[in-house]
């Protein structure tokens, strides 16, 4: 893959970013879903915290309905997990790697090991639950 200059901007972004807050955030926000891409998730996966991730794709309309679910996760459980999202058409190794067949989906993830996987809308109940689960805590 040929280096642009748009990737090259976008790789500058990334590791001012990363410097700068220890990982990149949509729209440069303090809070809200980590963005993961194939270089980051696998790293990030491996990490003591739950980590949630959101395969999504500009497309698709419920993925729409998840990033809102998603990025009130973020918020809820930062410091103590990481919530975050890749898109999945831009993604490919990481779609192959966790075998994602359709969006939205949801793994989540804990000392790099898969431990929760939900396909579809999902309630932010359900997906609080779950990380509350693996924090052993309520988040409330």
């Amino acid at each position: 893959m040929p280096w642009t200059r748009s990737r090259i901007v976008g790789l500058l972004v990334f590791l001012v970013l990363t410097l700068a807050i220890g990982v990149p955030r949509l729209a440069e926000a303090e809070t809200g879903p980590v963005v993961f891409t194939d270089a980051t998730l696998g790293d990030a996966t491996k990490m003591q915290l739950p980590v949630l991730v959101d395969f999504w794709a500009v497309s698709c309309s419920a993925c729409n309905t998840m990033a809102s679910r998603v990025a009130q996760l973020a918020d809820q459980y930062e410091g103590r997990a990481v919530v975050g999202m890749i898109d999945a058409q831009n993604n490919p190794a990481s779609v192959s790697e966790y075998g994602i067949e359709s969006v939205p989906t949801i793994l989540i993830f804990q000392n790099g090991q898969l431990v929760e996987i939900f396909i579809g809308i999902v309630p932010t109940a359900t997906l609080a639950n779950a990380l509350d689960n693996l924090l052993g805590s309520s988040s409330n």
